[in-house]
Order: C-alpha cells, then sequence, then structure tokens
C-alpha cells in the first residue's frame, strides 16, 4: 500500500515545450538572428533583437511592400486642401507628399505657404500654391475651373474664430465665422461634389468642431457654424453615396495652434497639429472622426448629458 501511495503522490514532471525559435536558434549555434534593417517609414515601437528577429523580419518585408504598394497608388493622385496656411493644413501637405500624393494647396496667404514650403525642403514638383478666399462666393467657380488637376481627395480646413463676447457685440466678427466656417464651405464643396465630370473623386473631408455637439454659453455663437457644417457633410455623405464618395467629419477638440493663442485651455488636452494631421490623411470610411481617446469620452458624455447639466459647465 505504501508503495502504491508513493507512487500516485509523484508528480510528473511537465516537458518543456520547445517551440520554433529553439530550433531556429540550434540551427544558428545558439545565436539570435540579427535585427532587421530600420528604415524611416516604418515605426518600431519595440526594435526586435531576441527571438522575434523572425517574426519581425517577415512583418518589416510584409510593411515595406504595402508601403511600396501605397506610394504606387498614389503616384498619380492629387489632393485639394482648402484653407491650407492653418497649422494642421501644413502638416497635412507634408504628410500627403510623403505617401507620394500630389497636393493643390489653397489659401489667402500664399507667401506663407510658399516660404513654409521651402523651409521644409519640400519636393515642389509635388506641390502648386494657389490663391483661395472662403468667403468671396462669386470667385469659387473660376477657381474651381482653373485648377491644373482635378482633385482626388478635398480637405476643408479654412477657419476662423473670434471671442463669443465680441461675436455677440460685433455682428461683423460673427458674420465672418459663418462665412469662413459654413458658408464658404457649403459653396466651394457643394461645386467641386457636383462636377459629374470628375471621375475619380474619392473623399472629402471637412474639419468641424467638438464646440458644434452641444450649444454652450462660452462660444455658442462659433460652435452653431461648425454644428451647421458638420450636418452639411452628413447630407453630402448621403447625397454622394451612390458615386461612393466618402465624406469625413473630423470632430476636434483643442489643438496647439495660431488660432487657439491666447486662449486658457487645459494643456494636457491640447493636440499637436501633426497629430491630429494624421487622422485626416488616414481617414477611412466612418463619417464622424474623433482624434484622440480622451476627447472620445469627451464627445460622448456631451452627447448625452441632459440639458440642465450641460448648462453648468465652465
Amino acid at each position: 500500500k505504501k508503495k502504491i501511495n508513493k507512487k500516485k503522490t509523484k508528480k510528473k514532471k511537465k516537458k518543456k515545450k520547445k517551440n520554433f525559435f529553439f530550433f531556429i536558434n540550434n540551427a544558428r549555434g545558439g545565436v539570435p538572428p540579427p535585427p532587421p534593417p530600420r528604415f524611416s517609414f516604418i515605426e518600431y515601437t519595440k526594435p526586435s533583437i531576441t527571438r522575434n528577429s523572425y517574426l519581425a523580419t517577415i512583418h518589416f518585408h510584409f510593411e515595406k511592400r504595402n508601403y511600396l504598394c501605397q506610394m504606387d497608388q498614389n503616384a498619380n493622385k492629387t489632393v485639394l486642401i482648402l484653407g491650407a496656411n492653418s497649422d494642421v493644413a501644413k502638416q497635412c501637405i507634408k504628410q500627403y507628399i510623403e505617401k507620394g500624393l500630389s497636393v493643390i494647396a489653397a489659401s489667402r496667404n500664399t507667401r506663407s505657404l510658399e516660404d513654409f514650403v521651402s523651409e521644409n525642403n519640400l519636393d515642389q514638383t509635388k506641390i502648386a500654391v494657389l490663391s483661395f478666399d472662403a468667403a468671396d462666393f462669386n470667385s469659387h467657380q473660376k477657381f474651381y475651373d482653373q485648377l491644373p488637376v482635378k482633385p482626388h481627395i478635398v480637405v476643408y480646413a479654412a477657419g476662423f474664430l473670434v471671442d463669443n463676447e465680441r461675436a455677440l457685440a460685433d455682428f461683423s466678427g460673427a458674420k465672418q465665422m459663418m462665412e469662413v466656417n459654413y458658408m464658404g464651405a457649403v459653396s466651394i464643396l457643394s461645386i467641386i461634389a457636383m462636377d459629374q465630370s470628375n471621375k475619380h473623386l474619392e473623399r472629402m473631408v471637412g474639419l468641424s468642431s467638438l464646440s458644434g455637439v452641444r450649444g454652450r454659453k462660452s462660444n455658442f455663437v462659433y460652435g452653431s457654424t461648425k454644428a451647421a457644417f458638420t450636418q452639411y457633410l452628413a447630407g453630402l455623405r448621403q447625397e454622394l453615396a451612390s458615386r461612393k464618395i466618402i465624406v469625413n467629419a473630423l470632430v476636434i477638440g483643442y489643438i496647439r495652434t495660431k488660432i487657439n493663442d491666447g486662449l486658457q485651455l487645459n494643456e494636457s488636452l491640447i493636440m499637436e497639429p501633426d497629430y491630429v494631421a494624421g487622422y485626416i490623411v488616414n481617414a477611412r470610411n466612418s463619417f464622424t472622426i474623433v482624434p484622440n481617446f480622451k476627447w472620445k469620452m469627451i464627445y460622448h458624455i456631451l452627447r448625452l448629458l441632459p440639458e440642465g447639466l450641460v448648462a453648468k459647465l465652465p
């Protein structure tokens, strides 16, 4: 009985499973393979120099092939950026050119754009700078007809902001916000969208704001222009769905740009222009795009809050 009990109490030794990398490392004499070469267009969060090197190498070649394929596909595509002098739009110019697309940058201040192109050593064969005034509605049709190439992607980044108290006291400031943020967008985007001859138009992106989600006493005049713009984009998306043209609305929070200079904003919520530009350049099929998970939470909370609580917000 004692012998039988001893046999039962004996623990079975578990054999360690030899994985794929064990045999590879043994074949190489136990030496881990070298890390894969690094290129500027691939970002490694953790450079692989251990047993994951083989997977990293496979992943690298796969990403490299995809990147080169995208470069070939984008070689003949053109992006029209309206209001290209904004900080976010300038970062979009850089990122679109890095992806191999050509850019038509349109703004009132063409001199500033030309300086930006030369300072950043951008490929001047890939970018054309044109004059465009969002508030000059009568010039929009002529501007579009004279474009050197009809665009595949259109980004409306023009914006204007004045203090809420000033907008209430002086209608000229409120009027300029309406003209730039909403009326100018409706004018030029409708002209582009209704051009049936442009068969390769595939995407239209508009930069809206979280201020347009709910009316708040701190900035409801500005917020009303952005709310109207978001609703226009929502209807335009439905209108263009039959032609398989995607319309995106970027609902953005605080950005470190010149339009927000002098405002007392929460530093932890401020986003950088290049970060927001990445969401524009890599936009997919969703209509509403909210960069940064903090702002996504704020966006959903604002939509669901009762009116009484919204009125108490700072």
